[in-house]
């Protein structure tokens, strides 16, 4: 990767390949008898430099937040990139969107929209997942599109008291067990859209040989990584409970 000094441009950047570890709750939706069997034949981690889990290796989130850090070649998280720009592909933690900074102030005569006036779409690369292609990752992406030719503010449903949960997704294995998380909106101006502007979030799996889907500690997705056997599953995804169509992909030994 060259870092010589330029504009910085997100769309000229390839995080293919380099899973991310997300700051969302997971959860299998399985026996759970069952989900521990399946962790215990995840594969083994090995070894990595001092300063990351030795267990686990460098997470995806870490490494992609450091390689953004050396593009930008600019000291903390710099909002327009950390959460505009690469907001959803690269991953923030609290500290780093406490740093960022608030928002821009949004013009008053912004229009409210409920997450049902956007456009949600979802995509599973790659188009067949496998265990032989790209060492097993692959990435599930929901995108979030304001139809709209003016900004807008969309309002994430919540219960009193808690923060609300913007993106979530659920993957099932047909027929059998699956996984089910979702992100909290930590950084206010997730809700703001400019005119035309999709947003994404990414999530990362691994395909690999086990009874069924699975959470835990895999080398390169950190302790929450998410495993799923081969088999055919349904991609569910959603943004504020407004939901993409569902996707039926085959994921191949």
């Amino acid at each position: 990767m060259s870092l010589t000094r330029r504009p910085f441009d997100p769309h000229n950047v390839n995080f293919r390949g380099i899973p991310k570890a997300e700051i969302r709750p997971q959860f299998v939706v399985a026996h759970p008898a069952a989900a521990a069997r399946d962790l215990a034949q995840l594969p083994a981690a090995h070894p990595a430099d001092s300063g990351f889990d030795p267990h686990l290796g460098p997470d995806g989130g870490t490494v992609r937040h450091e390689m953004l850090h050396a593009l930008v070649r600019a000291q903390g998280h710099p909002r327009s990139a950390f959460l505009e720009n690469c907001g959803g592909v690269v991953s923030c933690s609290p500290g780093c969107v406490r740093d960022a900074g608030s928002p821009a102030p949004i013009d008053s005569s912004t229009p409210i929209v409920a997450p049902s006036d956007l456009e949600v779409t979802s995509a599973v690369s790659p188009a067949s997942p496998s265990s032989m292609i790209d060492g097993g990752f692959g990435t599930f992406t929901i995108s979030v599109h304001n139809p709209f030719q003016h900004p807008v503010l969309v309002v994430l449903p919540n219960s009193p008291g808690s923060l609300a949960t913007s993106y979530r997704f659920t993957i099932k294995e047909i027929p059998g067990g699956g996984v089910s998380s979702g992100d909290l909106a930590l950084d206010p101006g997730l809700a703001y859209f400019s005119a035309g502007q999709t947003k994404r979030d990414v999530i990362d799996f691994l395909v690999v040989a086990i009874a069924s889907p699975s959470v835990g500690a895999i080398q390169g997705l950190g302790p929450d990584g998410i495993a799923l056997p081969p088999g055919t599953y349904s991609f569910r995804a959603d943004f504020g409970g407004h939901s993409a169509p569902d996707l039926s992909v085959v994921l191949n030994p």
